[in-house]
């Protein structure tokens, strides 16, 4: 994908603004979108080929045929309109640092920005978005839309889009002593893995009087997450997006996250930590229970929470 920068300002390195020359049909939330001009199938988010690739997996050579003809019958159209979409909508970590977090690339010149379905579902989407414009108008567009030359912009997760969210939001849990417990259950989204609940496990949950709290599956508001947070000291927490909200806390703050092997390269919460000045205390597990959920040594647990104080 060949944009028309439109960057004028230092921009972090993973981070684009800019036209995509053209019109064009888009589908399934904004994250697939055709070229009517060249017919072929293009992607407005290029971090994500790899998703695009899957998605691109749905359209067979008939329905290629056909598309031409199918633009021609769409109304909903826009003209250079930047519009804001992502293959992970329903992600609290995506939809905050990387959707919310991408709109401070967007100038004065741009006072509308369109929002596709996919990003129009839940109430901390409405929320953090709203907070994230800054006055501009949320255009909400159909899953189809004819797009004229649009704005395009996207962002990945950075120390600027924690700082652009934070500001935006203006919200921050109250500081505290309190051991925080962040439960991840299982949902009908996804697989989840959360921390195996065992015996020994729970006699240090009970010795440091964690307090669990639960996020849901997206049904509260962000303010609400984050009053859940308040008092927040010490978290311990199975990896996942209900972490996010960790950026509405203030030092000082310990983490202990928990993780598998495949995911070390997910260094998202700790870099977080790093960004914010909290103390960040990694549990990689190799073992599992029969629920899948995963298994860790009690003893170092207590050793770490030990050293938090």
């Amino acid at each position: 994908m060949q944009l028309e920068s439109l960057t004028d300002v230092a921009f972090h390195p993973t981070s684009a603004l800019g036209v995509l020359k053209g019109t064009f049909l888009s589908f399934i939330g904004g994250c697939v979108w055709f070229d009517v001009e060249n017919e072929r199938l293009v992607t407005p988010i290029p971090h994500y080929d790899f998703a695009f690739d899957g998605y691109r997996k749905i359209f067979t050579p008939e329905m290629m045929e056909n598309l031409p003809r199918y633009a021609s019958t769409i109304t909903q159209r826009y003209e250079n309109l930047p519009v804001l979409a992502s293959p992970y909508a329903n992600n609290y970590f995506h939809v905050t640092l990387e959707c919310a977090g991408a709109l401070r690339l967007l100038g004065a010149r741009h006072p509308a920005v369109a929002v596709n379905p996919r990003l129009r579902e839940f109430l901390y989407q409405d929320e953090l978005l709203g907070r994230c414009l800054r006055g501009r108008t949320m255009v909400p567009v159909e899953d189809s839309a004819i797009h004229v030359n649009p704005t395009l912009f996207y962002d990945y997760f950075s120390r600027e889009s924690v700082d652009y969210v934070r500001e935006c939001m203006d919200t921050f849990a109250q500081p505290g002593d309190d051991f925080i417990y962040l439960e991840r259950k299982n949902s009908n989204r996804q697989r989840v893995e959360g921390i195996a609940e065992t015996p020994e496990v729970l006699d240090v949950l009970g010795r440091y009087r964690f307090r669990r709290v639960d996020f849901g599956a997206g049904e509260l508001t962000v303010s609400e997450q984050i009053r859940r947070m308040n008092g927040a000291r010490t978290i311990l927490a199975p990896h996942g997006a209900a972490l996010t909200n960790i950026i509405y806390l203030n030092p000082p703050v310990n983490l202990i996250e928990v993780f598998p092997p495949y995911l070390a390269t997910h260094d998202c919460y700790g870099e977080i930590c790093r960004i914010l000045g909290f103390s960040y205390h990694p549990i990689v597990v190799n073992s599992y229970d029969a629920d899948g959920n995963m298994l860790i040594d009690a003893s170092e647990l207590d050793r770490i929470l030990q050293a938090c104080g």
